[in-house]
Parts: structure tokens; sequence; C-alpha cells
């Protein structure tokens, strides 16, 4: 089964928080990290760990991690790549790149949109997160 889960940065202190999301009626995100965690309009509140997120800075796990591989084809998994994480794919054979990872309504899926390097890694190597479109957004580049 696909692990759902959502991440974003508290009001409160910037700092990330993951778990279930609860979108208001009036925009607001709240995510509460207990696994357990069943929103029904009387016991969201009342959960310890439920936080107030701002609400352009959620993001849905994409089901993938970050990954290495060695000369023998053994895979290490590392974080999970969330919507809005800046990732570098590394390939021996098509060179390297730097992509965001985005939702694209059109194709129905998760996309890795070209920032800078290499377009083209069907084999990569590794993939790595490098950052996120709103604590590094220098690594965006102009205009994006």
């Amino acid at each position: 089964m696909r692990e759902i889960l959502f991440r974003g940065k508290r009001k409160d202190n910037g700092k990330w928080i993951q778990g279930s999301l609860l979108r208001c009626a009036n925009g607001a995100a709240i995510i509460a990290a207990s696994k357990s965690a069943v929103f029904t309009s009387k016991t969201f509140a009342a959960l310890d760990d439920a936080m107030d997120a701002e609400p352009e800075t959620v993001g849905q796990f994409t089901g993938e991690k970050e990954f290495t591989s060695d000369e023998d084809g053994n895979v290490t998994r590392g974080k999970r790549i969330f919507d809005g994480d800046i990732v570098r794919i590394e390939s021996t054979e098509d060179g390297n790149g730097e992509f965001l990872v985005a939702w694209d309504d059109e194709k129905g899926g998760w996309q890795f949109k070209h920032l800078r390097g290499t377009r083209g890694t069907d084999c990569p190597d590794a993939v790595k997160v490098i950052g996120n479109r709103w604590d590094n957004p220098e690594l965006l580049g102009a205009g994006k």
C-alpha cells in the first residue's frame, strides 16, 4: 500500500512537520504527526501534535526516496522526496541534472521539471534531495 504523507512548514516556528493533512474551508492547513490521526470537526484541534502549517508550503510525499547505487547494483535508500523538493540526478551515462519535483495535472503524475544540467537521465545512478523551493529558492534560478 502506498504511504500517504504530507509535509509543511509550521506557522509558529518555521520548522518542517510531516503527517496527516487537514485542509480547512478557509484555506488553512493543519498537519498532525500522529500516524493514527483521525480528523473530525470535534477531534482535530484536540490532537497534541496537530500544528498549523503555512498552506503554500504543504506538499505530498511522492512515494519515492533518494537512492544511490554502487558498481554492483546495490541500492541504498535515503530521505523521502516531497512535492516542491529540488533533486540532483546523477548518471554516469547521461550526466547530472537538477530538477524541481512537482505534480503535473495534465500528465496525472509527479514530474521532474528541469532546472539545469543534463535533461536526459534514463538510467540514474543516484537521486539526492539538495533542497526545496521554500528554503532554497536560489536553486530554482531566475524566473522559476
